[in-house]
Order: structure tokens, then C-alpha cells, then sequence
């Protein structure tokens, strides 16, 4: 079998499958147009959307010797050196205020313990220094962390004095009789009043006073000579509050499937400052499940920004890309972190993908990933966009193995004119059949800044990230010319199957200067860079009167679903978002199908969409992810499963004698397999494929020919594939089984009942 046929063990060759559904429908079927939008309504989540983000506190190892802890109102750092505690006082803060605290000194009976560097552990939600001279402990807590020292023997019984060292150049340390107030401007939090406990369950209020360099916690000699070991003494660090806000904003979702997994993984932000990004992971089954336990790809005070993911669905492995900037530096690099496995996946360490090509002082910015379905060449694509100046941006790429490291020895160009050309954006996979034929697609813009114009172009990366044209051009133009002040919002689906010319949907949003509202544009581009159909969502299914944005695209390598927001109200901000299915035929681009993702009252922002075919995936299977803003409260991660297809209707009628019995497995939609399977019978056994009829048989009683067509022999089963044409659909084909040798007709032939497929 030539593995770019398209064709499949036991199927009809396509020729073969269009031969007989073109005669079965006839060419007089038309396309189903899409219904208006849904109505929208006040519920804050609707039943069918799964909130995805995991509750605090979280943790993460950043893979150079430090722990990070987060709640709901701080982040904290544990390494050698102490904790590094960083309050969240509002994602609009302008920048991380971190306090720094070390235990500095223990002394008992006036006589100093030794106190060694020692690196953290973490069991569960408690982190531990095992010093020599005592145990510190930090219970993480949703709210702060419960700072311990723990003394399990004691050389002595005397006065016990903790001296905690705390550096905070950003505070003024206000003391009132729950402990001392740390405050900045109009935000601070709390180092509350410490305790010491004997294991006796016996506690005393400590004094806790100012030194020279922090704090000093004594426990008086009396309650130290009477004290039941272990001794702890116990202060709380947090209780965070800001008068300017604290609201955690999160945007920027993304996803990737894996069909072997049967899991989707999805990835958002999260603003700690203007200067903070973290990012976070969760899984999600099948069907938008959350499931498992959520991962923290970044919790540091490093910035990780724009982090987007793909998948290798063959090796149960994701990589999560990011624009990284670090403390006190002045510009991003991008990095990676591999996920691996399923149940308990992993995390690999941090690698910085692109500094061996760009000079210091040189930001990477906007990076996304492509990863693959096949087996045979496990590889990620990563593209992103290099500042040189205001007006010259770079665009470059590199490929990453299955382990995450670097393939590419420096990294490819993909656009390097004297333009700003900027927000690469790669399909999520590089398609099926053979490797030498298969490609990621890039779309990106090349904006003239000295005349206010710009370009949405498209190229295609082949194994190692080189440009791959047929023609030998670096990249096409796609479109008309644009005003440079257009918002960058486009995406590109992967290809489509080879069957099918691998072909790719860019959807981007561009002004209507006759109705002044925003649109969404399509545009389906062969591998060849060849533009052989366009068109709008802006007219399609009563989106006509609304502006429409932040499109995200992908395929099931036969159609193609276009999600997009559509802006309901300007202030307060409220964002809806929906989903329509296109095929690109003769007619040119046809929606089929649509669906209204979430039409509250809230807002809805940062929407990403997966095919589940670039996860590997043979069903008509999509996610989408976004985040959900309540009116009141923070902000949610969401997702939903979309069946790019519709309901589809399939009717049995009575038509059957003789004891057959006929039944179907599969999807009835364009590039879909169905499988009709008969089985009661003996003898000779077939099919008869084509329109729906019903003709009774005078000469057999109870037997009716159901189906006007062609019969097939087939030893109990035929497995046909629909063509990807969407004249097809809403087409009615028609299926039933007979066999010869056996049954009530004549005495030999039975009929089973008829089967009328809907086609979707």
C-alpha cells in the first residue's frame, strides 16, 4: 500500500469510495449552513464546560537546587541560602517585593548550636532543612507558610533564642501585638506572633523582638526547663493584602492531545506581578475531564510569557515552550520543559532553546510549538521572533528531540528581511504520511513600518526546520495588504491528509472597512504556498453585526474547525466564543457545522483549539480551552470537547426477513470510516449501498428492498470511507445486508433491515 494514499486495510480506494457515494447521493446535495448563535444567558459556567485549574497550594523544582511553593496570596522559594518569600499583592503590581529569611543563629543557655547549610526536601506540603543543631520546617498553606523549629534534643535546658535573619530593603517593618507587619506603599503582609509547643501539647505566646539584622524569638528558661521534647517554636509568614488589588489575572491557554494517553494537556498563565509569569499544566481526559494532579511548569520569580504547547503522540511526550526573562535581566530567551509519561507524568529541566544565536541584548519573544503524529522522527518545532529594533524583528526555528534536547546545531531562519516581521504562529502537527513529505506550517506578518502597511505570509518547515517550498521561495504572501495597526491575531491549522493535498487554514482577524467591524478571514493554502480559497466568518450564522477575533485553527485531516471570540459589549469587557467546522470543496469553503462555546454574561478570553487528530486521533475529535472571568472572583480555566461534525441522524427501518441483522460502527462524516457489519446469516453475503427506497416483495412476505443501489459482496463486512466533499452532506445514504443460501425468501435469500445514514 503507498503509505500517502490515503487508503486503509480492507477500505475501498477513495476513487473507489466516490465512485460509489456519488452515484448512491447524487449531485444535487448541498451543504447545511450554520445556525445563528447561540442565546446567551447569566450562568457563570454552563453545564457542558469544565473548570480545569487545581486548587493551591502548588509546588514546583525549578531544577537548580530550589523548591517553589505557592498559595493563593504569595509564592515562596526554598533553597540553601533560606526562603526567599515573594507576597502577591495584584497581577498589576509593577514588580516581585521578595523578603528574604534565614535562620542565623540558635542559641540555648547563652551557649550557640550549630546550625549547618543544608538543601531542602519536600515531603507533601511541608519543606524541611535538617540543620544540625534543630529541624526547620515550612508548612505550606494556602494562605502563608507556617515557619517551625523543631528541637528534638537540647544539650541543656535554659533560655532558647532563635535569631531569624530577614532581609527586605522594599518594607518597613511595623511591630504591633500579633507580630510585626510588613508594608510597602499601600500593600503587606504579616510575620505573626510565634508560639512554642512541647509534645505534651503545652504553648506559650512568645516575644518576638527586632535585632540587627531581623528578628529574635525567645522562649523563656522556665517553659524550656519544663518542656517535653521535641520543642517547636512556630511563627506564620503571609497573610498578604494589597488596597490595589488582589486579583490574579490568567490568559494565554493552549492544549495538545495524545490519543494513546487518551488525554489532553492543558496550559495557562498566570500574572503574580508585571514582572511574573508563572505557568501551569493540567490534564484533562477524552472528553475535558480534569484528571490527575495539576503540574507547575514555572512557579519562580522568572517570567515565563506566550507559553504554548505541543505533543508527540507517539511517544507520550509535550513540550511546553515560553518567552523567559529573568530576575534583573533586560531581556527573554525561550525555553522549554519536557512533560513525560501519562498517569504520573514528569518534568524535565529547563532548556534555553535559542541563545546560541542571539546576542544579549537581544529579546526572543511570541515562541509556539509543533509537535508530530508519526513515529519515525519524534520531533518538536519551536519558531519565535528576534527584536533587533523597533522596526526590524527576525523570525528563526529549531527542532527538539523526543527528550527535549536540541537537534538543530544553530537555529534555521525563517524570515529574516530588513521588515518587522513577528508572531509566528505553527501548526500543532506536521501531519501524516511520509516523513520526506510532511510539514509544519508557519504563519506570521510582515509589517513596513515607513508605510503603515503589512502582509500575513505563510512557509512550511520540513525535519529540520528548513524552509520547504516546491518552488524554492522562502514564504507567500496570503491575502490583501492590511494596516499595520491590525491586532496580530492568526492562526494555522496542520495539514490535512495526503489524500486531501495537505493542505492548511490560516484564520486571521482583518477590518471591514465597509461595515467597520472585525472579521475573521480564511484562507486555505496548498503545501505548495498556493492560496486556493478564501473567505469570511464575518456573514456566516448572524455574525455579520459583530466584531470577531483571537481565531484558533486546526483540522481532523479533512475538514477544519475555526474557533473565534466574538465581542458582545465593550465595557465591561464581555467576550463570547464559538466554533464553526469548514470544508474546503469545489464550492469553495463551506461551514457545516457550529457550536457556541460559552455565551454568558462573563467574560471569555485567551482561547486555544486542538484537533484531536494532531494528537493522533482518527475521530472528527476537538478541544477547546479559555479562561473564564466572573463578574466577581477570580478568573477560571475552562475547556470543552467539540465534535467538529453534527448530530447526525441514523434511522432502522423494518424492511428486514430471514433473521439478518445489520449494524454500524463509526462516524457517518466527511474523511470518516463506517463500518456496516451482517451477521444471522449463511450462504453468500453482501451489501446493497445507495438511496433509500421502499419496495415491498409480492413474492416474499415481510421482505422489502429498502435500498436503490449497488450490491457489494462482502463476507459479513464492508468498511466504506466518505469522501471529504461537503456536497455530501446532509446527504442520506442507505445500507442493508442480504445473504443467498440461506432465509424465509423463496427459501434462500434473507434481507436484513435498512440502515439510513445521515451523512455529517
Amino acid at each position: 500500500m503507498d503509505p500517502d494514499d490515503g487508503g486503509m486495510k480492507h477500505c475501498p480506494r477513495p476513487t473507489e469510495i466516490l465512485s460509489l457515494l456519488t452515484a448512491a447521493l447524487g449531485a444535487a446535495l448541498g451543504a447545511q449552513s450554520a445556525p445563528a448563535p447561540a442565546a446567551r444567558d447569566a450562568a457563570k459556567l454552563p453545564a457542558n464546560i469544565v473548570p480545569l485549574e487545581a486548587a493551591w497550594p502548588r509546588f514546583a523544582d525549578d531544577g537548580e537546587g530550589r523548591i517553589w511553593a505557592g498559595g493563593a496570596g504569595y509564592k515562596a522559594g526554598f533553597d540553601r541560602d533560606g526562603v526567599c518569600f515573594v507576597p502577591f499583592f495584584g497581577s498589576e503590581a509593577p514588580r516581585n517585593l521578595p523578603v528574604e529569611f534565614q535562620a542565623e543563629r540558635v542559641r540555648v543557655a547563652g551557649k550557640e548550636l550549630a546550625l549547618v547549610s543544608v538543601a531542602p526536601q519536600r515531603e507533601g506540603a511541608r519543606i524541611s532543612f535538617a540543620r544540625k543543631g534543630c529541624v526547620e520546617f515550612y508548612d505550606v498553606e494556602t494562605d502563608g507558610i507556617e515557619q517551625q523549629f523543631r528541637f528534638d534534643v537540647l544539650p541543656e535546658r535554659g533560655e532558647l533564642v532563635v535569631d531569624v535573619r530577614v532581609a527586605a530593603p522594599e518594607y518597613g517593618i511595623e511591630h504591633d501585638g500579633e507580630g510585626f507587619v510588613f508594608r510597602s506603599g499601600d500593600s503587606s503582609f504579616r510575620y505573626g506572633r510565634a508560639f512554642a509547643i512541647d509534645a505534651l501539647g503545652r504553648s506559650l505566646a512568645l516575644t518576638t523582638a527586632r535585632s540587627a539584622n531581623g528578628f529574635s524569638i525567645t522562649v523563656p528558661a522556665a517553659f524550656v526547663a519544663e518542656a517535653a521534647l521535641p520543642l517547636v517554636i512556630d511563627p506564620l509568614i503571609g497573610n498578604a493584602s494589597s488596597l490595589r488589588s488582589s486579583t490574579r489575572t490568567m490568559r494565554a491557554t493552549d492544549l495538545a492531545f495524545d490519543d494513546s494517553l487518551g488525554e489532553y494537556r492543558v496550559t495557562y498563565e498566570s500574572v503574580f506581578s508585571a514582572t511574573d509569569t508563572d505557568v501551569f499544566l493540567v490534564r484533562a481526559d477524552a472528553a475535558m475531564q480534569p484528571i490527575g494532579s495539576e503540574l507547575t511548569v514555572d512557579l519562580s520569580s522568572a517570567s515565563w510569557d506566550h507559553a504554548r504547547i505541543a505533543g508527540l503522540a507517539a511517544h507520550d511526550r509535550f513540550l511546553v515552550v515560553a518567552a523567559v526573562r529573568n530576575v534583573g535581566s533586560t531581556s527573554t530567551r525561550i525555553a522549554s520543559r519536557l512533560v513525560s509519561g501519562g498517569a504520573t507524568p514528569s518534568l524535565g529541566a529547563s532548556v534555553f532553546l535559542s541563545a546560541v544565536q542571539s546576542p544579549s541584548d537581544v529579546s526572543e519573544l511570541n515562541p509556539d510549538v509543533g509537535g508530530a503524529i508519526e513515529s519515525d522522527l519524534p520531533r518538536f518545532a519551536v519558531v519565535w521572533e528576534s527584536d533587533f529594533g523597533s522596526t526590524d524583528h527576525d523570525l528563526f526555528a529549531v527542532v527538539v528531540d523526543e527528550n527535549g534536547a536540541l537537534i538543530s546545531a544553530a537555529p534555521q531562519v525563517v524570515a529574516t528581511t530588513s521588515f518587522l516581521e513577528h508572531h509566528p504562529v505553527i501548526s500543532n502537527c506536521d501531519g501524516r504520511g511520509a516523513a520526506a513529505a510532511r510539514r509544519w506550517a508557519v504563519a506570521f506578518r510582515r509589517d513596513v513600518v515607513e508605510n503603515g502597511t503589512a502582509n500575513l505570509r505563510v512557509c512550511f518547515l520540513d525535519k529540520d526546520a528548513s524552509q520547504a517550498i516546491p518552488s524554492g521561495s522562502a514564504n507567500y504572501a496570503v491575502g490583501p495588504s492590511v494596516p499595520a495597526s491590525t491586532p496580530a491575531e492568526w492562526s494555522v491549522s496542520s495539514p490535512t491528509d495526503p489524500g486531501q493535498g495537505r493542505s492548511v487554514l490560516i484564520a486571521a482577524r482583518r477590518q471591514n472597512n465597509v461595515t467597520n467591524r472585525s472579521e475573521i478571514a480564511l484562507y486555505a493554502v496548498s503545501s505548495g504556498g498556493n492560496t486556493f480559497s478564501t473567505s469570511t466568518i464575518d456573514s456566516v450564522g448572524g455574525f455579520a453585526n459583530w466584531n470577531l477575533g483571537a481565531p484558533a485553527v486546526d483540522t481532523d485531516g479533512c475538514r477544519f474547525a475555526v474557533a473565534f471570540e466574538r465581542l458582545y459589549a465593550a465595557a465591561p469587557l464581555d467576550r463570547d466564543q464559538h466554533v464553526v467546522t469548514i470544508a474546503a470543496g469545489s464550492a469553495g469553503l463551506v461551514v457545516q457545522d457550529d457550536a457556541s462555546l460559552a455565551t454568558s454574561f462573563d467574560d471569555e478570553s485567551g482561547l486555544a483549539l486542538v484537533a484531536a487528530r494532531s494528537g493522533g486521533s482518527t475521530l472528527p475529535d476537538y478541544a477547546a480551552s479559555w479562561i473564564h472571568t466572573p463578574s466577581s472572583g477570580n478568573r477560571n480555566v475552562v475547556g470543552i470537547r467539540y465534535r467538529g461534525t453534527g448530530s447526525g441522524v441514523t434511522q432502522d427501518r423494518a424492511t428486514g426477513c430471514g433473521g439478518l441483522s445489520l449494524t454500524m460502527s463509526g462516524i457517518p462524516a466527511l474523511g470518516q470510516n463506517v463500518t456496516m457489519t451482517l451477521s444471522g446469516g449463511s450462504g453468500s453475503q453482501g451489501f446493497l449501498v445507495g438511496l433509500p427506497i421502499s419496495v415491498p416483495i409480492p413474492i416474499c412476505a415481510g421482505c422489502t428492498l429498502g435500498v436503490d443501489g449497488n450490491a457489494f459482496l462482502e463476507p459479513g463486512q464492508i468498511i466504506l470511507q466518505v469522501p471529504c466533499d461537503p456536497a455530501f452532506v446532509g446527504g442520506i445514504l442507505a445500507f442493508q445486508g442480504f445473504a443467498v443460501g440461506s432465509g424465509t425468501c423463496l427459501g434462500s435469500i434473507a434481507l436484513s433491515n435498512t440502515l439510513d445514514v445521515v451523512v455529517n
